[in-house]
């Protein structure tokens, strides 16, 4: 009894990772620290940085030092039940992937802190270059992750789909941070989307599903060697407490993915009042600046997809219940 207590206990701890890890990185994002261009010179890095240490270091904290304890959570949550449904594969690819980008997150966090504290322009460019670049490798692991996710067939459709879509999106993304190319890295606010709703949503998944299976385990087990010599043994239906589960994790997803879109449609109208239209210099420091388009497509583009979709999908359902 006690062993099974524990195991939910271990199990409930993966979505409650899920959840942190989404939550740690809007707390981030909203964090007013600059954001020079990935091809920024050592002194625009330098002067964009500074007055900003301390937004500096609690932005990397948030967004890559405690996000890597839930990636690696979850990760190895993931590979766990792949193995044991007999996709080892992919769950060593999930293991190995997952395992290598929350190392490369912790590493950003340590090089972050020191890029926060630095103010000669030389190293500023060195640690920014170096971050941005491993930012790069560390979505091409994710994409990855993204692909044995959707391959291991534990996961709920919804959530292996997404898997597919992160892994295209940030592929892209990830080579743009690599290369620093400027122009493509805006990829990387779907791509980032993508990535909160899936460890978020496998997660919640794996700790809510998961948590069962120690229960029923036993009683598997019990129901088999009472069959004795029985060829045939019947198949278990969904029983209430998977429909519970199931509720309770679309339930979690749904108020997750509904705070993310609460965030982002916020920040896209805020970026609407805060920036000085006649001044760039209030915007290019931003994501997807220095141009004012770049600036309002990134933080306010989103918002506005957002809303549009909230619409299409509201109309649908009134109809829905004038039929």
């Amino acid at each position: 009894m006690n062993l099974f207590a524990n195991r939910r206990r271990l199990l409930t701890v993966t979505g409650v990772a899920g959840i942190g890890y989404a939550l740690s990185w809007i707390a981030g994002l909203s964090v007013g620290a600059p954001s020079p261009k990935l091809t920024a010179s050592a002194d625009q890095i330098a002067a964009a940085l500074a007055g900003h240490q301390a937004a500096v270091a609690a932005q990397f904290t948030l967004t890559e030092g405690l996000p890597a304890a839930g990636l690696a959570i979850v990760s190895i949550a993931l590979a766990r039940a792949a193995r044991r449904s007999g996709a080892a594969a992919a769950g060593r690819a999930a293991l190995l992937a997952g395992g290598m980008a929350a190392l490369i997150s912790l590493a950003q966090f340590v090089l972050g802190a020191v890029l926060a504290a630095t103010s000669a322009p030389g190293t500023a460019h060195l640690l920014y270059d170096v971050v941005n670049r491993l930012d790069g490798v560390k979505m091409l692991t994710l994409a990855v992750l993204g692909v044995a996710a959707a391959s291991s067939g534990v996961l709920l459709r919804w959530l292996r789909y997404t898997g597919t879509a992160l892994a295209v999106a940030i592929t892209a993304s990830g080579i743009a941070y690599l290369l620093l190319l400027q122009g493509l890295a805006s990829l990387a606010v779907p791509a980032g989307v993508l990535l909160l709703v899936f460890i978020t949503g496998t997660g919640i998944t794996l700790g809510t599903s998961a948590g069962s299976r120690g229960q029923e385990a036993p009683n598997k087990n019990r129901e088999l060697s009472m069959s004795g010599s029985s060829s045939h043994t019947r198949r278990r239906g969904p029983t209430a407490a998977d429909d519970k589960g199931h509720r309770l994790t679309r339930l979690l997803g749904t108020g997750v993915a509904g705070l993310i879109a609460v965030y982002l449609v916020g920040r896209g109208i805020l970026e609407l009042f805060v920036i000085n239209y006649s001044s760039q210099a209030t915007y290019q420091n931003d994501w997807g600046g220095p141009s004012l388009t770049g600036v309002l497509a990134v933080h306010s583009g989103p918002a506005l997809a957002i809303m549009i979709g909230a619409a299409i999908y509201l109309r649908r359902r009134w109809h829905g219940a004038a039929r």
